[in-house]
């Protein structure tokens, strides 16, 4: 599944809020994020904005992600997963 045009988190400007884009429910929605941030707080230093991750931790992250939750498999390149950690860290 690709990711849409634009940023999540800015409907106003041309972008989109992340869990209407997926159609998760709410429940379905904080349990993935809740645990996409407790594997952040895991493997990624959270003092450090999302660009300036290692990579190899990123995907490390994202693994640990995809295989408890493997719906998430089927979004490329990890957006879903990439968009709550960028919000989530900075």
């Amino acid at each position: 599944i690709k990711k849409p045009p634009g940023q999540s988190n800015q409907p106003n400007s041309g972008g989109y809020n992340l869990k209407d884009a997926l159609g998760w429910d709410q429940g379905c929605f904080e349990k993935i994020q809740m645990a996409v941030h407790k594997l952040a707080n895991a493997k990624l230093d959270t003092m450090k904005c999302y660009s300036n991750q290692d990579n190899k931790q990123l995907e490390k992250v994202y693994q640990s992600a995809e295989r408890r939750y493997t719906d998430l498999q089927r979004y490329e390149n990890h957006w879903p997963i990439h968009e709550m950690l960028k919000s989530y860290l900075k």
